[in-house]
């Protein structure tokens, strides 16, 4: 009986992760007999594996949804399962199945054939997962450096590219110097704690206000580290070189769903664990975000390479995430999480267009911005989406990149941040110049030499269909993100006073009646 309980309670919780944990293996298994086998003539498995991961992703998710539980520690409080925790597990899922969905045609083209290439994608949602629930240093950790192996492989997985090669070494050096920072903050907790548990920390810190220098010393080189992985300035040297480097299909990924996972630790690590120190790390914090958003910003203006364009608008655009974060609002971070999840759309929908236009008829490569002047002619459904895009990203209301920056602004107002709030309204307005200047490019500018772009296939033209009425026609589903963005920022503070995982799934069934 005990042991039924012991089932029950611990790992009943972590049905997803481990059906996600079988199948990476029964699709090795798959791949690696039938990849070899001279009796099947070495089939090519890419498009098989990379069909049954979505369906894997899938059964992921409502797997998680199907999950009632309000609020569990498990394994000795090692992980942690909330309705918080919840909610970006499954945002990273939707991320990584449209992720899936979009890259088919693009590794067809590329002539990406090795089936191992979608397990590796696998595996990195897999960390993903158990980063989100990590509940101490330790799990964190092992999380963190399951991503960053399978993603070093990832960055360097065209081994006929030198930029390939070159971006995946890069990636290994600077990756493994931000895990040294980590592991050495980590330390210094550990060193004057004897703990690395986050709930056991959470109670050392609420009973004991004075605290070690060393300990604060551990929390900056930690959080050091974190904006290293989200690439913030001003640790955001790899950034550029590497997204330039690796395929875009690979890019991606990396853009969207490790992100997640660590800003959704990053928030609950400053708001459950160390808000006390809130006066040490809440500078750090706002001080990346300021460089981000202007240092970047003018460099963005430099910028004549497409892909080198698209990674620094990241960090801007992390810049504005954390700006929400360092408040130290509940209402900074719901204006945060809402940023997240449309930046998110936002970069989908951009990507998108990029991977599908990437491969030209002609053999060439789109590498410059002003490879783009013959879009408009070619395809100006795809132009027209391009500049909706866009113009979201710049805050041109009344698409959704607006509602995103007006939340995060608010919340500045409201917390009495008017330096943050003057900073971040100027930096907006100059960083239309730059949208704006693409947007001229592919309207109005003519050269010599033109592209002529493939047709878009239809996995493509569904995921950009269903991004762009999103960005467009926010204002329609404002209240929905809202209550969504408001419901997790509720399940830091108030997780185990009510269970608004099903509240919000009620929300959900009466918005669609509704609608």
């Amino acid at each position: 009986m005990n042991f039924y309980n012991f089932f029950i309670n611990q790992f009943t919780i972590l049905i997803p992760e481990l059906y996600l944990f079988i199948f990476i293996n029964i699709l090795l298994l798959y791949g690696v007999i039938y990849n070899t086998s001279q009796y099947y003539n070495y089939p090519n498995l890419v498009k098989n594996i990379g069909y049954l991961s979505l369906q894997i992703i899938l059964i992921t998710f409502f797997l998680i949804i199907n999950n009632n539980f309000a609020f569990f520690l498990i394994f000795n409080k090692i992980l942690l399962h909330s309705n918080f925790t919840s909610f970006f597990k499954l945002f990273i899922l939707i991320l990584s199945f449209l992720c899936f969905f979009i890259s088919f045609n693009y590794l067809k083209n590329e002539k990406i054939n090795t089936f191992e290439y979608h397990i590796l994608l696998l595996i990195v949602v897999l960390g993903s997962l158990f980063l989100t629930s990590a509940n101490d240093f330790l799990t964190l950790y092992l999380s963190i450096e399951i991503i960053s192996l399978s993603l070093y492989i990832l960055a360097s997985y065209k081994t006929n590219s030198s930029l390939s090669t070159e971006a995946g070494l890069k990636y290994v050096i600077l990756g493994s110097f931000s895990s040294g920072l980590f592991l050495f903050g980590v330390s210094l907790i550990y060193g004057f704690t004897g703990t690395i548990n986050f709930t056991d920390l959470s109670i050392i810190f609420f009973d004991d206000i004075n605290t070690y220098y060393a300990i604060i010393l551990g929390l900056i080189f930690f959080l050091i580290s974190f904006l290293f992985k989200l690439g913030a300035a001003p640790f955001h040297m790899w950034v550029a070189d590497i997204y330039e480097g690796i395929p875009i299909s690979v890019t991606i990924f990396l853009t969207t769903v490790p992100k997640v996972a660590i800003l959704n630790v990053l928030i609950r690590i400053c708001y459950s664990i160390f808000y006390h120190l809130i006066d040490y790390w809440q500078p750090l914090l706002s001080g990346s975000a300021i460089i981000s958003i202007v240092f970047i910003t003018f460099v963005l203006v430099t910028q004549k390479k497409i892909k080198r364009f698209l990674a620094y608008s990241s960090i801007v655009h992390i810049g504005y995430l954390l700006l929400g974060i360092s408040l130290g609002t509940t209402y900074g971070v719901q204006a945060s999480i809402l940023y997240l999840m449309i930046y998110m759309i936002n970069t989908i929908n951009i990507w998108t267009i990029l991977i599908s236009i990437d491969y030209i008829k002609q053999y060439n490569k789109i590498k410059y911005i002003s490879d783009l002047n013959f879009l408009y002619k070619t395809n100006p459904i795809l132009a027209f989406i391009l500049t909706l895009s866009l113009f979201s990203m710049a805050g041109i209301p009344p698409l959704a990149g607006f509602f995103a920056k007006f939340y995060i602004f608010l919340a500045a107002l409201e917390n009495a941040s008017y330096f943050l709030l003057f900073v971040g309204i100027l930096t907006s307005i100059i960083s239309t110049f730059y949208y704006i200047r693409i947007i001229k490019i592919v309207y109005f500018e003519s050269k010599q030499q033109h592209f002529y772009y493939s047709q878009l296939n239809y996995k493509n033209a569904i995921v950009l269909s269903l991004s762009t009425l999103i960005i467009v026609f926010f204002i329609f589903f404002l209240k929905f993100f809202l209550l969504l963005s408001k419901t997790i920022t509720l399940n830091i503070f108030f997780y185990d006073y009510f269970n608004s995982f099903i509240i919000f799934k009620k929300f959900l069934i009466t918005y669609i009646i509704n609608l």
